[in-house]
Parts: structure tokens; sequence; C-alpha cells
């Protein structure tokens, strides 16, 4: 297990997930079988708690450049087609990873809509993507 303030907050941002939306937390590699503890003893949560963060910064980062930030939510929705996720939970990660920031520190009302907009955004090239693809959309 990686004991590196970074790794931890990877794993904690994992758990949050998990115990907060059970709908998104099953696509998170049958997280349900494991007990919360799990999450803060496993480097296999570790790292998928750190790649989820990573993500949001590749997202936050690129938002900027529309062609960049448009291409990166398709190829995450590509990586993610094994796991026939419910389209809705495109949009509905972005009210639990705002929610875990807030659970953080303080996140502002300007920065806790920024950060909708940019899910909702994301959330449309998804489904755009989806639907282009044949597959389940909202």
């Amino acid at each position: 297990m990686c004991d590196q303030p970074d790794c931890l907050l990877g794993s904690t941002a994992l758990k949050v997930l998990r115990n907060k939306r059970r709908n998104i937390s099953f696509s998170f590699i049958t997280s349900l079988l494991f007990s919360t503890q799990s999450f803060t003893t496993s480097f296999r949560f570790d790292k998928q708690g750190q790649r989820i963060l990573l993500a949001m910064y590749i997202c936050a980062d690129t938002y900027d450049d529309e062609p960049t930030f448009r291409a990166y939510a398709r190829e995450t929705v590509n990586r993610h087609r094994q796991f026939k996720m419910d389209p809705v939970l495109w949009s509905a990660f972005w009210t639990v990873f705002t929610n875990f920031l807030k659970s953080r520190g303080t996140v502002t009302p300007q920065q806790e809509q920024a950060w909708m907009q940019l899910g909702k955004t994301f959330d449309e090239e998804c489904q755009s993507h989806l639907k282009a693809l044949g597959l389940p959309h909202v």
C-alpha cells in the first residue's frame, strides 16, 4: 500500500465514491465485494483512486482546449465500453466527485459550478459518442 498523501487521497476518493453512490461504485471493479477497510489497505484501490484523480486533472487541464477535452471524453468512453455502464453514470459521477471535493475542504459555489459545468460538457460528449457507436445513451 502506498502511504504517500496523494495515494491516500486516491483511495479516499474511491472510498467516498463507493459509499455515497452504490450504482456508481459497482462500476469500480466490483468494489461492493470489498469492505471499507480494504479501500485504505489495498494497493489496487490506491491505484484506481489515483487514476480517477488523474482523469479529473486531465479534464480540468484540457477543458479550455475543447477538441482535446472532447477527445479525452470519447477515449474514456472507449476504455469503459467493456463494463457496459449505465449511460446515466457519465453525468452522475460529477455530483459525487464535487461532493468528495467538498468533504476534503472548502469548495466555493463558483468552483462547484465550474466542476458541474465541466461535467455537463463531458457527459454531453460521452452521450454523443455512445450514440455514434450505437450504444445505449441518454
